[in-house]
């Protein structure tokens, strides 16, 4: 039996039960000093000393990359895993890390996962609990990475909440870091293509696989900080384009806590890298959507504030300004609201961008109908909805707008009709309930017009 095979059958026995003793046990087997560990796991010595005295418990990442370090086999990992997890009082001094947590300042791990598939089901942590059957205190601590579910848990909590046989595969492979799921990637080009075929995807109106796609790249980036030129810039790109596609799946908490991290990370060269006017926008649409009147006035001064600096960038500014615009009008503030987004649709000319003056054409019209000028919006509009599942959605609901702003109401049937078919068809059930408050509204006006 080798020294450190010794190690595993004497720190198990029950005079030596913590996970302390077992870590100082394996260093000191494998003759590691406790900097030449720290050094290797890329850990704080002082928080390995922690650990060692039980005075704080790693999380399970962190706990994978000192026993990688250590070259432990699979059975003293398992062994260690199982010491985490002990139904025992836990220490955690979250305070050492302080806010890095919020900013992403870690690689991603497979309880990220976890999370990101419960919240694209729009359950809450008792929800899933109750449903798993489970303390919502454990689904926290596996969502948090902090411990492991065990393997008939995992399996009912990816069932329920329909997990793609990839994320099975992601979530019961071993590894905690997300990073081994797709081939590792070496280069700045090898990043850059990664980051534009996601991009291209959002875009594309894609659905399947992307959360663990995004949370694969940020992995990857994380690892490859210290070796990658501009890693850092590329990770801030890698959550603009997450909180996009999180946007237009209208999880909008989630899409503003990527786009903070974008801007964190980005402050130093806001300057010189437009992508950030997506995290602008993201923070606009949360203030809006959690704190009502207050948030669209905080979200007012932010867009005013920002609009100056995105001079430099017209298609920028005009983003900015069709975000200012809608806020405005859900103010009350309608004839400004007009004047900016038709300051925009005119901008919007002069850009070799069809999407984008779209996107400009339909934001100025939104905003007319929403000012009781619904049969002047309707002469813009276009006739051709799209085939992105999300823009023909929205294109059909402006066109029921307009057609409730002149009590046409056949035809506002008609446009909400296709709405749910395309609903139906595409399996994007989270926007029945946007479609449902248009045809409630319909009602009530038709109730107040006869």
């Amino acid at each position: 039996m080798t020294k450190i095979g010794v190690v595993c059958c004497i720190i198990l026995s029950p005079m030596e039960p913590t996970l302390g003793n077992y870590l100082r046990q394996l260093r000191l087997a494998a003759a590691f000093s406790m900097n030449q560990l720290a050094q290797k796991a890329q850990i704080s010595q002082s928080t390995i000393s922690r650990w060692e005295a039980d005075k704080n418990r790693p999380s399970i990442q962190e706990l994978e990359s000192v026993l990688s370090a250590l070259g432990a086999s699979e059975l003293q990992t398992k062994c260690a895993l199982t010491m985490l997890n002990a139904p025992r009082a836990v220490m955690r001094l979250k305070e050492t890390q302080g806010n890095l947590l919020l900013w992403g300042d870690r690689a991603p791990a497979y309880g990220d996962l976890l999370r990101a598939m419960r919240l694209r089901k729009g359950w809450t942590l008792d929800e899933c609990a109750r449903l798993i059957g489970v303390q919502k205190s454990a689904v926290s601590r596996w969502e948090n990475s902090d411990a492991l579910p065990s393997s008939d848990h995992l399996h009912a909590f990816c069932h329920a909440l329909g997990a793609h046989p990839r994320e099975m595969i992601a979530l019961t492979s071993g590894h905690v870091h997300l990073h081994t799921w797709e081939p590792p990637l070496r280069s700045r080009d090898g990043f850059d293509a990664r980051l534009g075929a996601l991009q291209e995807d959002v875009w594309q109106g894609e659905r399947d696989l992307m959360d663990l796609r995004f949370l694969s790249l940020q992995a990857q980036l994380h690892h490859a900080a210290n070796r990658l030129p501009m890693a850092e810039n590329l990770l801030s790109k890698t959550f603009t384009t997450y909180s996009q596609w999180l946007s237009f799946e209208g999880r909008i908490p989630e899409s503003e806590r990527y786009a903070y991290r974008a801007l964190n990370r980005v402050q130093k060269e806001i300057r010189q890298e437009p992508f950030w006017i997506w995290n602008v926008q993201s923070i606009v649409r949360s203030l809006q959507h959690k704190q009502g009147r207050k948030g669209a006035v905080q979200a007012v001064k932010l867009l005013q504030e920002w609009l100056p600096i995105a001079h430099s960038w017209a298609n920028y500014e005009i983003w900015l300004m069709r975000g200012l615009s809608e806020v405005l009008s859900h103010l009350g503030q309608g004839e400004e609201a007009a004047r900016v987004s038709q300051q925009a649709y005119e901008r919007a000319h002069y850009l070799d961008n069809q999407g984008e003056f779209n996107h400009a054409r339909n934001d100025h019209a939104q905003v007319l109908i929403q000012a009781g000028k619904a049969a002047q919006a309707m002469e813009i509009l276009p006739t051709d909805i799209g085939q992105v599942p999300l823009q023909q959605i929205q294109n059909a609901l402006i066109w029921a707008w307009a057609y409730i702003g002149v009590e046409k109401w056949k035809e506002a049937e008609q446009w909400l009709s296709h709405a749910y078919q395309v609903v139906d068809q595409q399996g994007v059930w989270r926007f029945r309930s946007s479609i449902d408050e248009v045809a409630l509204k319909m009602r009530s006006v038709r109730r107040r017009a006869s």
